[in-house]
């Protein structure tokens, strides 16, 4: 019987981290970034809509394909070449990050979307790190 996934165990493993990012990011990119006060009307933007969110929602696919070769759900020589783990995740979790933080560089409110997706490139940055840390 094989024995419950801990976060201990989850922390340790960039394949799952970078998974869970990639979800974490696609959702985001579709969800609310800002929100705007047009008197009793409260009219939001969604992360598609703004561009940036375009950006980190390909990101998310990156990221999924990559994580899926980890985990061993995908398994071409070509792919493993095309999306290895810890250079995507460190320069899509960068330029997600990049175009999320310029996300926040606006008058408006900012809405859960932009969070979640911030959250999520911060947490494609962890997985690089435990990937270099796992070394490879």
């Amino acid at each position: 019987m094989k024995r419950p996934l801990t976060l201990q165990d989850f922390s340790r493993h960039p394949g799952l981290l970078l998974a869970t990012s990639g979800l974490l990011l696609l959702v985001g990119s579709l969800g609310s970034w800002h929100s705007y006060s047009a008197g009793p009307l409260s009219p939001h933007a969604s992360g598609w809509d703004t561009g940036l969110g375009k950006i980190t929602f390909f990101i998310s696919l990156i990221f999924l394909t990559s994580a899926a070769l980890n985990l061993g759900y995908l398994d071409h020589p070509l792919l493993h070449r095309l999306f290895p783990l810890l250079p995507v995740s460190a320069l899509c979790g960068f330029l997600s990050l990049v175009a999320c933080l310029v996300g926040f560089d606006s008058f408006s409110h900012r809405s859960w979307g932009l969070y979640l997706s911030t959250l999520a490139s911060l947490l494609s940055l962890f997985a690089a790190y435990r990937g270099l840390q796992a070394g490879g």
